[in-house]
């Protein structure tokens, strides 16, 4: 937003300059110019399709303005709060340090899956938002308890904060749904009875041999 206010700023400045100089060193000319657009541009929104051009161009330059003036204005959420514990100085803290250190905390924690601590600084407090994911068999009461103890623990005790809101938002770890329906029977398949071995043939005996002859 800092650049874009610089190059603004530049380009009125130079375009003041512009004109200025054009006016004193031309003043019959410069008017002459401006009377020429002031009679065009009647001549122009004398139409209705003329006029309504040049509304809807003047409301989109005032939504812009206004939108500017709104960022120009509004004030930025603080980055740093400060610690009250402390004596003979001011120390202050970055509150994505203060976002970090509840994180590696609370992910400690039996039963929890995962934890999305966002901080905001208001004033001399500190307000937190827990996003936390647990398991399915969690008691919801006292974890959130327990958590709610640790956070005003991590900021007040060891970092020397302010909590002030906190808000503990839980939801559980998504499971697969069950199928419930019923596997379909498989009708058995019947197997044919292997071949019974085939005896191998038995090889006819040889012939005796004849009696020799006298």
């Amino acid at each position: 937003m800092n650049i874009f206010n610089r190059v603004v700023v530049v380009l009125l400045l130079i375009a003041i300059i512009l004109i200025s100089a054009a006016v004193v060193v031309l003043p019959k000319q410069a008017l002459t110019v401006a009377r020429e657009f002031v009679l065009a541009l009647e001549t122009y929104v004398s139409s209705f399709q003329g006029w309504l051009l040049m509304t809807i161009a003047l409301l989109g330059v005032a939504a812009l303005c206004v939108a500017l003036l709104w960022l120009e204005l509004r004030r930025p959420a603080p980055r740093h709060v400060r610690v009250e514990k402390i004596s003979g100085g001011e120390a202050r803290i970055a509150v994505e340090s203060v976002a970090q250190r509840l994180q590696y905390n609370l992910d400690q924690l039996p039963q929890i899956v995962s934890v999305k601590p966002r901080v905001s600084a208001r004033g001399k407090r500190v307000d937190v938002t827990l996003d936390i994911e647990t398991t399915q068999d969690v008691n919801i009461p006292a974890k959130t308890e327990e958590m709610s103890q640790i956070t005003r623990s991590v900021i007040e005790e060891q970092m020397g904060l302010k909590l002030g809101k906190m808000i503990v938002s839980v939801r559980h770890m998504s499971v697969p749904p069950l199928d419930r329906r019923q596997p379909a029977p498989v009708a058995p398949t019947l197997r044919a009875a292997p071949p019974e071995p085939q005896a191998a043939p038995q090889e006819a005996p040889p012939p005796a041999p004849e009696p020799p002859q006298t």
